[in-house]
C-alpha cells in the first residue's frame, strides 16, 4: 500500500491504491483572511465553514476560501508561491499543514511511502532542501508515512511514458511555475524551470484590461478572479483570436511556451548525452493551462522554429486527467515500496 500527494500552488491532490480502486482527494491551495470579529465567526459557523486563528486573524484554507473571500470582498492568498512564499508566512505554513492533513489518511502500514511532488531543487528526495519540500515532508512523516520527493514533471512522464521506456520529456505547465524533466528508463537525468505559469496569464490580462476590485477598506487590488473567470470562459482556440483581449492572451501563451521550450534546452545542457542511441523520444506536457485548444499547435509551431537539439515523437497534452502528476506519484511510490520488500526478502 502507498499514496501519492500533488503539492501544487492551484490545487493540492492525494491519490492511493485500495485493493482494486483509485481514491483520490483534491483540495484548493488557497486561503482568505478575515479580521477575528465577532460578526465574522458568526457568519463562518453558521456556515458551517473550517477555519484557523492565526495572529489574530481568522484564516479559511481550502475549498471554502474563494467563496468567502467574494461574500466579504476580501483578497485570496495562494499557500505555496514559486516554493518559497511559506519561509516568512505563519498563516501559509499553518495552512499548508491543514490541507496536507486533510488529504492524508490513516497509513495502513508503518512507515508506508508517501511520494510527492518536490519543487523546484532536482534530487530532493527528503524535502530537506527546499522551504515548501521540508515543511510537506514533516507534516507528511507526522501523519505516519515515510517521505519521498520527486518533480511534478518526473511524475508525469513516469505516469504517460510507459510505452516509450520511460524515456523523453516531461512537461508540467502549472499555476504559479512549469517544470520540465528529461528522463531516460525512469530516472531522471536533468531538471528546469519556468518561476511562472497559468496564474502569469491571469496577472497579465488584469493588468492589460485594468481589472480591479475594492475591499471593505476601501483598498484598490488587481482583480485576478475576474481575469481567471474571463480566460476560461473565453473557451476558443488561441490560433484564432477575434478581439484585441483575444490576441492579448494567445500572446501571453505564447511567451510562456517560449519560456518552456528553452527551459528543456537547458536541461539538455546538462546532460547532451541523455537520448543518445533513443531518439525519437516521447515529449508529454500536462497541466490545465495546457489543455486549452491551440496550445498544442503552438508548441508544435515554437518547435518547428527552433527545434530540441534532439529528435522527438509527436507530443503529446494530458489535460482532461486532474490526477495525471498523482498518478506517475503513485507509480514512483509503489516501486520504491517493492523495493524495499525484496531487499527485505
Amino acid at each position: 500500500m502507498s499514496i501519492a500527494l500533488d503539492i501544487g500552488s492551484s490545487h493540492m491532490r492525494s491519490l492511493r491504491r485500495q485493493r482494486f480502486r483509485l481514491i483520490g482527494r483534491s483540495c484548493r491551495s488557497l486561503f482568505t483572511e478575515l479580521a477575528d470579529r465577532e460578526s465574522h465567526r458568526e457568519i463562518l459557523n453558521r456556515l458551517g465553514v473550517p477555519h484557523l486563528e492565526i495572529n489574530g486573524q481568522l484564516i479559511v484554507p481550502g475549498d471554502s476560501a474563494d467563496g468567502i473571500a467574494e461574500f466579504f470582498r476580501v483578497p485570496t492568498t495562494q499557500a505555496i508561491l514559486n516554493d518559497r512564499a511559506v519561509k516568512s508566512s505563519d498563516v501559509g505554513r499553518e495552512v499548508i499543514v491543514e490541507l496536507v492533513n486533510a488529504l492524508l489518511p490513516t497509513p495502513g502500514h508503518a512507515n508506508e511511502i508517501c511520494c510527492f511532488t518536490a519543487g523546484g531543487i532536482p534530487g530532493d528526495t527528503d524535502g530537506s532542501r527546499n522551504e515548501v519540500n521540508q515543511l510537506v515532508a514533516q507534516t507528511i512523516r507526522r501523519c505516519g508515512y515515510q517521505p519521498l520527493g520527486i518533480g511534478g514533471a518526473t511524475a508525469v512522464a513516469l505516469a504517460e511514458l510507459g510505452d516509450q521506456a520511460l524515456t523523453g520529456v516531461g512537461i508540467t505547465i502549472g499555476a504559479a511555475h512549469c517544470e520540465t524533466t528529461l528522463m531516460c528508463h525512469g530516472v531522471e537525468l536533468a531538471r528546469s524551470s519556468v518561476a511562472r505559469g497559468g496564474n502569469w496569464i491571469d496577472e497579465q490580462l488584469a493588468e492589460r484590461q485594468a481589472l480591479h476590485f475594492w475591499d471593505q477598506s476601501g483598498n484598490r487590488h488587481l482583480d485576478f478572479r475576474s481575469a481567471r473567470d474571463w480566460k476560461e470562459s473565453n473557451v476558443g482556440s488561441i490560433l484564432s483570436p477575434t478581439s484585441v483581449e483575444e490576441s492579448q492572451l494567445a500572446a501571453l501563451y505564447r511567451e510562456l511556451v517560449d519560456d518552456v521550450l528553452a527551459a528543456v534546452r537547458d536541461a539538455f545542457t546538462n546532460a547532451p548525452h541523455a537520448f543518445d542511441a533513443l531518439q525519437p523520444v516521447g515529449v508529454v506536457c500536462a497541466g490545465g493551462t495546457a489543455s486549452r485548444p491551440g496550445f498544442r499547435e503552438i508548441m508544435l509551431d515554437e518547435l518547428r522554429k527552433n527545434p530540441f537539439p534532439f529528435g522527438i515523437s509527436p507530443v503529446q497534452i494530458i489535460g482532461a486527467w486532474e490526477y495525471s502528476v498523482a498518478r506517475g506519484c503513485l507509480i514512483r511510490a509503489t516501486l520504491e515500496e517493492e523495493t524495499i520488500s525484496r531487499r527485505a526478502a
